[in-house]
């Protein structure tokens, strides 16, 4: 014991001490993984500790369970590594990482990330339940400002929007030119005219000299593309998805304000806490009337999640979305990890 306090190498079978200092560790990992979803935490503490096995194994420390040691953490932190990233909306290193594990559990969460559910909008509904649990506001802020233009994307395909955009800028670039001429045509003036309504009050380029010029109009922002949305779904002809549409776009309008709030923190250096959510919203008297809570900002997002448009796979719903719900693959992921370590 007392050379291998000392760091002298010893051919000693693995001491009480070392089995001691190991489950104080994956206790520590426990902590972080069940209080703090600190997955990148718990990568560290497991990595530290490999690097301890690794010493031992180089020092010929004869105990069998160092072996199973060293697997179990090589593949408790590739596992982690998968929820990082998640965490960081990099799905295609998490699919790569997953392939290459052979894990029961793989399979299944390879499942989750597949292409037909979609898994951007749960992803990131799930990353704002977490950020909202921690109190880390301008994270919730952000990741609310990436999941609504991510819903935004998704109506427009759901409503079949493309066609009215510019092709090539679309399919290349991902940016969203409106063909006015084309709207005109196929929809009519009288959407084209509203749509000129609700944009052109806020947004100095749109100009008619200017349509007259040039017939493509870059839908910049979250507000001009909730604009022209709002147009196409009150344009669609199937009465059931118009229906749920024009309730998304309601629910989605609860979250503008604090779209609105968290660019004006940016731009004003400031910060914001739970509690200072809470007083803005309270004391803004020039706040509309659907404006939604603090505290009810996942609430509506998991409204705009459950909705009949198919924006997050309905086998996902039933099982992520929701207060009570599961947190996406990162309830599964801590759960593996902190039972292949406590067992």
């Amino acid at each position: 014991m007392k050379n291998i306090l000392s760091g002298e190498p010893s051919a000693c079978q693995l001491t009480t001490y070392w089995y001691y200092l190991q489950s104080q560790k994956y206790q520590a990992v426990k902590l972080l993984l069940e209080e703090r979803w600190d997955f990148d935490g718990a990568i560290t503490i497991l990595k530290d500790w490999q690097k301890v096995i690794g010493w031992l194994q180089q020092n010929q420390v004869h105990d069998p369970g160092i072996v199973k040691t060293q697997n179990t953490l090589g593949n408790a932190i590739a596992l982690l590594s998968v929820a990082v990233d998640c965490l960081n909306l990099d799905i295609p290193s998490a699919k790569k990482r997953l392939t290459n594990l052979d894990l029961g559990i793989s399979k299944d969460l390879n499942g989750q990330l597949k292409g037909k559910y979609d898994p951007n909008i749960l992803n990131l509904y799930t990353r704002c339940r977490i950020y909202w649990e921690l109190k880390q506001v301008s994270n919730l802020l952000v990741t609310l400002s990436s999941f609504y233009e991510e819903v935004l994307s998704k109506l427009l395909k759901v409503f079949e929007g493309e066609s009215f955009l510019h092709k090539d800028k679309y399919k290349g670039e991902g940016k969203w030119y409106l063909d006015i001429p084309k709207m005109r045509q196929e929809m009519g003036e009288e959407y084209w005219q509203k749509f000129y309504r609700l944009e052109a009050p806020h947004n100095s380029r749109l100009k008619l000299h200017q349509v007259n010029k040039d017939p493509l109009f870059q839908l910049t922002g979250r507000p001009s593309k909730s604009n022209f949305l709002d147009v196409l779904v009150s344009y669609y002809q199937d009465t059931h998805k118009q229906t749920h549409g024009q309730k998304l776009l309601a629910s989605l309008k609860r979250l503008d304000y604090w779209a609105q709030k968290r660019n004006r923190m940016i731009h004003q250096n400031q910060g914001m806490s739970v509690n200072t959510m809470k007083d803005v919203y309270e004391n803004d008297k020039e706040k509309k009337s659907d404006a939604c809570p603090a505290d009810k900002i996942c609430e509506v997002m998991a409204d705009i999640c459950n909705t009949d448009l198919g924006i997050v796979h309905k086998h996902n719903r039933q099982k992520f979305v929701g207060d009570k719900a599961d947190y996406y693959l990162y309830t599964p992921i801590r759960k593996w990890v902190i039972d292949q370590l406590l067992k």
